[in-house]
């Protein structure tokens, strides 16, 4: 997290971070519907005496579906944190997920509703809910942002390899 959000910089230690429960689920009472979801992971994050909760999706392909999915995992953890909200008081939690994204191919899809959305009346369009993921393309990482040496040899094994493939494929 210190290497993609923070530049590098040690804003997070690990005794600010715990894990959480990555299996969700949410009872849709105007349905009656529960929905099931799984994260790759979900941390809370204390930063700056504020608590926050942070997952980490990981993608080795690209997936057309990844911001829909992203914005299922957060609105269950909104969902789940509200009915804790109504019942006990507790105060809700920002979330956010970035995917993380290591796969060859340059990532070419949808990252907000409004990449998949045709023309919104201008007059509209500050009102409409079409927000975004952060989606980090390992393959473009600088491996000097990692502390741990395994974060900086598979960013430059990534590198190391599409680029050798990319060479490979431009010899035919």
């Amino acid at each position: 997290m210190n290497g993609v959000l923070f530049n590098g910089q040690q804003a997070i230690s690990s005794d600010d971070v715990s894990i959480l429960d990555s299996n969700q689920d949410s009872h849709v009472f105007s349905i009656g519907i529960t929905k099931e979801r799984t994260r790759d992971n979900i941390v809370n994050v204390t930063l700056e005496n504020c608590q926050c909760f942070i997952s980490i999706e990981h993608q080795a392909q690209v997936d057309n579906t990844m911001f829909q999915k992203t914005m299922d995992y957060d609105e269950m953890s909104y969902l789940q944190q509200f009915f804790q909200y109504q019942s006990h008081l507790l105060l809700i939690k920002g979330v956010m997920t970035l995917v993380a994204y290591y796969g060859q191919k340059p990532w070419k899809h949808a990252r907000t509703y409004k990449d998949m959305m045709g023309p919104i009346p201008p007059t509209l369009e500050q009102y409409m809910n079409v927000e975004s993921y952060p989606l980090i393309e390992m393959r473009y990482m600088d491996e000097e942002r990692f502390h741990t040496p395994e974060l900086k040899e598979l960013v430059r094994g990534l590198k190391y390899l599409y680029e050798s493939q990319e060479r490979y494929v431009q010899g035919f």
